[in-house]
């Protein structure tokens, strides 16, 4: 868990991190935490990284991937100055987490046996969510092979090191020890991102099916791993030198292991990733909530709320700056112009959005922007109705 042998030099218009390490640690949710703190775009990184076109892929970013450390890979990481970063989880819980999500896989026939049984998908064949045979050879002759990857990182002194239970007690405080390793950034944005990709958020906009966000939580191995595995975790090598390693026990004794289902919110304005009508709440909306009461603190009391005056109802309400008031159509609402505002390409390609650009900027909101923030259909509506409805008389 120590810093980097060689940390590279970093600047904030020029960073990149690739969250590296052993499946369902929370690769997925550091990702998202990294990228909202630093304001950086995520990028999909192949499996293959000398198939990357590196270059291509801009100045800054962030991605994750399950690579090995590699020379190679390192030698192309200091030419570029990526930052490394590994996440570590109690391994019970990530053998749980890997079992679920296996469910959801299709099985590699093609394998050899030998190569097979050694894969997670080979759990397959116990059938979905049963711990059996199957799953039983798995645990014994493949997954310690899972658990080495983010060891391996750690050892090699080429990654950060982040402790997922750390993340799902104190977050904020988690997250500022990392940033302050990589590149300082301010605390008020560290608290903004974890409320954006906090998991009720994530869960509900970003992974509605749960194939990535599952369930989250600590130490929920001590309800669902059957006493075979168990003693399989606790007692076959090289598990217990890994676990030691990685600063874990099976004791169900132990406080460490204690069964914690509710993640820290740390103040969260919108727990449970929903508006009061039961609109999910994307991580953009949260942003655009914090800018907010950063100029007023007193705006919107019932952040979730969705009455009058509620920062809902002042999101699908026309934008107080359209000399209209809402009177021409199409409407161009408050997180219409919230997004004109943030986005520097916006005003020089619709340099006139209440006039002449209406029509067109109208169109990017509905079509473009809600699939590129990912916000609910509720957001557009007022716009759509607006066509509907005609001009004010």
């Amino acid at each position: 868990m120590n810093a980097p042998h060689h940390q590279p030099e970093v600047a904030d218009d020029s960073l990149k991190i690739i969250v590296v390490g052993t499946p369902k640690t929370g690769n997925t949710w550091l990702t998202h935490l990294l990228a909202e703190v630093y304001d950086l775009p995520q990028v999909s990184l192949s499996a293959d990284y000398q198939a990357i076109d590196w270059n291509a892929l801009g100045p800054r970013w962030v991605g994750q991937q399950h690579y090995q450390p590699e020379a190679q890979l390192k030698h192309i990481a200091q030419s570029l100055g990526v930052v490394f970063v590994t996440p570590i989880r109690h391994p019970a819980d990530v053998f749980v987490s890997l079992r679920h999500y296996t469910d959801r896989r299709e099985a590699r026939d093609e394998d050899e046996v030998n190569v097979r049984t050694r894969r997670p998908d080979y759990m397959l064949e116990d059938g979905p969510g049963n711990f059996g045979e199957a799953t039983s050879h798995y645990l014994q002759h493949g997954f310690y092979l899972k658990l080495h990857l983010s060891i391996y990182w750690l050892r090699m002194g080429w990654s950060f090191g982040v402790r997922y239970e750390d993340l799902w007690l104190q977050p904020v405080a988690t997250m500022a020890t990392l940033c302050d390793q990589i590149l300082e950034v301010d605390s008020d944005k560290i608290r903004r991102a974890v409320c954006s990709c906090e998991i009720g958020v994530m869960r509900q906009v970003l992974d509605p099916a749960g194939g990535f966000v599952r369930r989250g939580g600590i130490n929920g191995w001590k309800q669902a791993l059957p006493s075979h595995l168990h003693e399989i975790l606790s007692g076959q090598a090289p598990y217990p030198q890994q676990f030691a390693t990685l600063g874990y026990s099976m004791n169900p004794d132990d406080p460490a292991n204690e069964t914690v289902t509710e993640p820290s919110r740390e103040d969260s304005p919108f727990a449970g990733g929903r508006f009061a009508n039961g609109v999910p709440v994307a991580p953009i909306l949260v942003h655009f909530y914090f800018e907010g009461i950063k100029k007023d603190p007193q705006k919107w009391t019932d952040a979730s709320g969705t009455g009058p005056g509620s920062y809902y109802a002042w999101l699908n309400s026309p934008a107080s700056a359209d000399p209209s008031q809402g009177g021409d159509v199409p409407t161009i609402t408050e997180l219409a112009y919230a997004f004109y505002q943030m986005r520097q390409d916006l005003p020089t390609v619709f340099p006139d959005p209440f006039g002449e650009d209406r029509r067109v900027f109208a169109d990017w909101f509905l079509h473009s922007a809600i699939r590129e923030f990912e916000f609910d259909d509720a957001f557009v509506l007022p716009v759509i109705e607006s066509w509907a409805r005609g001009p004010a008389a």
